[in-house]
C-alpha cells in the first residue's frame, strides 16, 4: 500500500493543504524547516484504495461482536461510506469496566470490522483475529 503524507494548516474556510510528500520524514522535515509557521500536522492517506475492487468482487463491510469463547453476540452490515472504508479495525471492548454496564454483567468482547463476502466469511475473519489476540494476551 502506497501512502502519501499531507501537511495541512489553517481551519474552517482557511483550511488548506500546504504540501504532499511520499514519506513521513520528508513531511516532518518540511514542518521543521518552517518552524515559525503553525501547521495542523501531518495526515496520512492511502493511495489507490482497494475499495472499488472489494465492492466489485462482492465484498461488504461487516462488524462482528464475538465473545472470548468464539460465540457471536451480534453481527451487522455496515455502510461503505467514506468513514468506514478506511476504518477497518479489531479491538477488545472492555465492557466489564464501563460504568454504564456495571450491573449488566457483560463480558469483554472482540469487535471486528472487516471486508467479507458473507456473514460466515466475516465470522471466520473475526475468529482468526480472536485466536491471535488470545495468543498475544490482548484478549483475556
Amino acid at each position: 500500500m502506497k501512502k502519501v503524507y499531507v501537511v495541512t494548516a489553517g481551519e474552517y474556510s482557511d483550511y488548506r493543504i500546504e504540501a504532499v510528500f511520499s514519506t513521513k520524514e520528508k513531511a516532518e522535515n518540511y514542518i521543521n524547516t518552517f518552524y515559525n509557521y503553525e501547521f495542523n500536522g501531518i495526515d496520512e492517506y492511502e493511495l489507490d484504495l482497494v475499495v472499488v475492487d472489494y465492492l466489485r468482487e462482492g465484498y461488504t463491510i461487516y462488524k462482528v461482536f464475538m465473545l472470548y469463547n468464539g460465540d457471536v453476540e451480534k453481527i451487522e452490515v455496515i455502510s461503505s461510506d467514506s468513514f468506514n472504508i478506511d476504518n477497518m479495525m479489531t479491538f477488545i471492548w472492555k465492557r466489564s469496566s464501563v460504568l454504564a454496564h456495571k450491573n449488566d454483567n457483560l463480558k469483554d468482547i472482540l469487535v471486528c470490522q472487516c471486508w467479507a463476502k458473507s456473514e460466515d466469511h466475516a465470522i471466520k475473519i473475526a475468529n482468526e483475529k480472536r485466536v491471535q489476540m488470545i495468543e498475544s494476551g490482548e484478549f483475556k
